[in-house]
């Protein structure tokens, strides 16, 4: 007999919370979310969202820039053709490779964003400011690196 009302004492009144105990752990709940410091830690998803619609437009440039390097090849400089293709594919791995960092490292991910911006202003020039693609993800690259610079460092909050 005494092992069963031990085993009905733990099911029944070890494991019962009275309804105050509920109401405070909602209250501190509620607190712990509206107090700054929590919202402080909220990373924006911005910069993700910059980055990867900026990657993404840069896939044009990359077909672009394996023609002109596959023309300047044909004309006979084969080291420049190499190098157009490495110009026109680092925005594109860059851009991805920070978006996804830019939730969790602020700073690297603002560093690969400048990086992809150089870079895609490197082929802005070597097409005379014609492409709008690279305009586009250029200028992408950039709201993205600004905006993973300013936010706050801080492990990011999903709600």
């Amino acid at each position: 007999m005494f092992l069963g009302f031990n085993y009905t004492y733990d099911l029944f009144i070890k494991h019962y919370r009275t309804d105050w105990e509920v109401v405070l752990e909602q209250v501190i709940f509620f607190e712990m979310i509206f107090r700054e410091d929590w919202s402080m830690q909220q990373k924006s998803v911005a910069p993700m969202v910059c980055g990867i619609i900026g990657a993404v437009l840069s896939l044009p440039n990359l077909l672009c820039a394996s023609a002109c390097g596959a023309v300047v090849s044909a004309a006979g400089a084969g080291g420049a053709g190499a190098s157009i293709f490495i110009v026109g594919i680092i925005p594109v791995i860059a851009g991805f490779i920070s978006a996804f960092l830019s939730r969790s490292n602020g700073v690297t991910a603002g560093v690969g964003f400048l990086v992809s911006a150089a870079f895609s202003f490197i082929f802005l020039i070597m097409t005379a400011f014609s492409d709008l693609f690279t305009w586009a993800a250029l200028i992408l690259f950039i709201i993205a690196g600004i905006l993973s610079f300013v936010q706050k460092n801080g492990n990011p909050v999903n709600m």
